[in-house]
């Protein structure tokens, strides 16, 4: 189940590249959650959930910032490349540990500060591609963009993990924040987007995100997780990364320059690194795009 979540996540960031070349950026993200948000109620429908969990105040700031992160995300992949946002996404798994030191008061150990830095030194590559004075052209914009969604929702996973460890019930926590998100956009995207237009092309990347990438895989990561616990997390995240280059190259005909293969190493290197240290904080649903 969590080999499978990662194949489809994998797929995602050139299904997002697609789908925000297709359809205004806003109105993307708002349907990509309504078709999510559909296919969840139904799910919760069938499974006979409890609805007083939607009164769970902790989970509609969760919501927020997920809405937050995701828009960002977004924004972001209109100016970089859906191989460099897969990096840049996926190295939150490093900021998880810093942030869960400070908040879940765990150890903050030399092991945490050298993923920290390796991590720190792949996203400097890949965000200014190998050269400070790109910092402000177009792409190094998107990749600061897509780098603090990474940030946002590495603070995501740890306040989630800090709120299910005392109540539980991660399925339903997953698919509970992905309904709210889409009611937190909702304001946001039916105002800030100037064209609810889009090609078929278009609506098969949000068809396809909105089932399977973001109701799908979040439900199969979560049974997972539940039932094997967090230990494999570490190998999904590199899955992810595994997958989302090959299909980046295969969808997208991305090239991977210099700067992409340095960075890109030094990422895995970090997360590699800070595996172990992972294992205590991701067994809590969380969702990644």
């Amino acid at each position: 189940m969590l080999l499978i979540a990662s194949i489809i996540w994998g797929t995602s960031f050139a299904a997002i590249k697609v789908g925000v070349s297709q359809v205004d950026v806003y109105a993307f993200t708002f349907l990509r959650y309504g078709v999510a948000a559909i296919s969840i109620i139904i799910i919760l429908l069938l499974m006979r959930s409890g609805w007083g969990i939607f009164r769970w105040k902790e989970l509609w700031y969760l919501a927020i910032i997920n809405a937050v992160a995701a828009l960002l995300q977004n924004i972001g992949m209109m100016m970089t490349t859906a191989t460099d946002a897969l990096l840049l996404i996926d190295i939150n798994v490093v900021y998880i540990a810093l942030i869960a030191a400070l908040v879940l008061k765990e150890k903050l150990t030399k092991q945490v500060a050298l993923g920290l830095t390796l991590g720190l030194a792949g996203v400097i590559f890949i965000a200014t591609e190998g050269n400070p004075a790109n910092i402000f052209n177009g792409s190094a914009t998107g990749n600061i963009i897509v780098f603090a969604a990474s940030v946002i929702w590495a603070v995501y996973v740890v306040y989630l993990t800090k709120i299910l460890r005392v109540k539980g019930r991660i399925i339903e926590a997953t698919g509970v924040i992905m309904v709210e998100t889409t009611l937190v956009l909702a304001p946001i995207c039916l105002v800030l987007a100037t064209s609810w237009s889009s090609s078929l092309v278009g609506w098969s990347s949000i068809i396809y995100l909105g089932l399977a990438s973001t109701t799908f895989a979040s439900f199969l990561y979560s049974y997972g997780l539940e039932r094997l616990g967090a230990t494999l997390s570490s190998i999904i995240m590199m899955a992810e990364i595994v997958f989302g280059l090959l299909f980046s190259y295969l969808l997208l005909g991305e090239q991977w320059d210099g700067a992409t293969v340095i960075g890109g190493a030094f990422i895995m290197l970090a997360i590699a690194v800070i595996s172990i240290r992972l294992d205590s904080v991701r067994g809590d649903g969380s969702v990644q795009e």
